[in-house]
């Protein structure tokens, strides 16, 4: 027994010495909004850049302006490496927010080895996009005896494919493509943990694109909508009080409905994440529906 735990510690030191002996890629986070680009990379020494778009570059999660997303991206890579014009810089690639559509569904429990046949074929049947036209994945987020809750994205494949080549000519290597709920998401999971709990919860996010909510529950994201500022405003140039706390209520209603519907539970808490509002927001929740709102903030 004695040599066996010897052999177990050497083994792991061996890993261990093999690991920092191993050269990790470093992989960035790049987040594409109306107004800004953002990357941000982890690790010993944190480092986030951004850069800010001429008016009309991208307009609701539409980037409209290639040619001036391409040079704001060469200048984003210049910030980030000024001392290598050339060199690949791999990303994770958040798309702007309203520019994939999610979607919740269940399929009966077929067995791990027909998952993927089984999902995919619901999710074509689901998607306002044609399947040829179409960037399509899903991930399981409950296994049941009976059945599977999937989670579905999909994308338009020429919008994602412009981007792709464009981040390529700016010397970005994309790694994989997400939506803002998702990553948003997993921050949230990931700090709060196990205090999330078992009931749902909503994430809602005031940006400068618009309002993102989304529903947490046992650690995975359900459902995910987003609302535009745009689409609240019209044609006016500016929203008053009255008019974003109604759209506040009525989103927020929205989301608590489709969580009664579809869990048979209410929604205990708010993860808050808006700079400037959370006590405006805070007040109002409690006031409206009883719901403890939680501003949201990572270390």
């Amino acid at each position: 027994m004695k040599n066996l735990r010897q052999k177990i510690t050497f083994t792991k030191k061996v890993i261990l010495l093999f690991e920092r002996l191993t050269s990790k890629p470093i992989i960035g986070g790049l987040y594409i909004s109306d107004s800004i680009i953002q990357y941000l990379v982890l690790g010993i020494k944190p480092k986030a850049f951004s850069i800010k778009f001429p008016p009309g570059v991208v307009r609701e999660g539409k980037i409209l302006d290639f040619e001036q997303f391409k040079i704001a991206l060469k200048q984003l890579h210049n910030m980030i490496t000024p001392e290598d014009a050339g060199k690949q810089i791999s990303v994770i690639v958040t798309l702007p927010s309203g520019s994939v559509y999610t979607q919740s569904f269940q399929i009966p429990n077929v067995g791990r080895e027909r998952l993927e046949e089984s999902g995919k074929l619901n999710l074509q049947m689901l998607s306002p996009i044609s399947e040829d036209k179409a960037y399509m994945s899903f991930q399981v987020i409950d296994e049941m005896t009976d059945k599977f809750d999937l989670l579905g994205a999909i994308s338009e494949r020429k919008f994602v494919d412009n981007i792709h080549a464009t981040l390529e000519k700016a010397n970005f290597a994309p790694i994989i493509f997400e939506f803002p709920g998702l990553s948003l998401s997993r921050v949230v999971i990931q700090t709060i943990g196990d205090r999330l709990g078992a009931e749902p919860s909503i994430i809602f996010q005031i940006s400068s694109d618009g309002l993102n909510l989304s529903i947490v529950r046992n650690r995975n994201l359900y459902f995910d909508y987003f609302r535009s500022w745009t689409s609240i405003q019209g044609e006016e140039r500016q929203i008053s009080q009255e008019l974003f706390e109604n759209v506040v209520a009525d989103e927020i209603q929205k989301v608590m409905n489709f969580s009664l519907s579809r869990f048979k539970e209410s929604v205990k808490h708010v993860f808050l994440i808006a700079p400037g509002f959370e006590e405006q927001i805070q007040k109002f929740a409690k006031e409206r529906f009883g719901l403890n709102v939680i501003p949201f903030n990572v270390p």
